[in-house]
């Protein structure tokens, strides 16, 4: 009994000249440096600017090396940043359900301060998660490129 008193006496001083009001500011800050795309002319890190506006558009031969390997800024990436996608052709039930059940949470996040957008979100889920019933396999095994760095370890099977 003793030593849980020592660690209930220590804990006010585990606290103690911590400003954690500005370690969240400037852990927000940090995660609006690393947004991309079009960003809001709200945007606080000034000479952080629009990027990635082309990802995606290009499917297939992806790039998982040179991904990795690329350390410029955003603003300044020539890597080709093409992207796979699962189809009826190339399924991927864990990625499918995973991405069903982000939206269904965000749907309730969402539920009270914007109720169309959750409904929105609601129907997506509900549509990913339907196909993800019906065309069922791991995305690994259809996109195997991905496998080096993004394997599938969701405990998913195909039954």
């Amino acid at each position: 009994m003793a030593p849980l008193f020592v660690l209930l006496g220590l804990l006010p001083l585990a606290f103690a000249g911590h400003d954690y009001g500005q370690a969240l500011t400037k852990s927000i800050l940090y995660f609006e440096a690393q947004r991309s795309g079009y960003l809001p002319s709200t945007q606080r890190v000034q000479w952080r600017s629009n990027s990635g506006l082309d990802d995606g558009k290009a499917n297939g031969v992806g790039d998982g090396d040179s991904d990795h390997y690329c350390w410029q800024r955003p603003e300044d990436m020539t890597t080709s940043r093409q992207a796979y996608r699962i189809d009826a052709n190339h399924p991927g039930s864990d990625l499918a359900g995973e991405t069903a059940a982000a939206m269904a949470a965000a749907s309730i996040v969402f539920s009270h301060s914007n109720p169309s957008y959750a409904n929105e979100l609601l129907t997506h889920a509900q549509q990913l998660f339907e196909f993800a019933d019906k065309y069922r396999g791991k995305y690994d095994s259809s996109i195997t490129v991905a496998q080096k760095y993004y394997q599938s370890v969701s405990g998913y099977f195909v039954r």
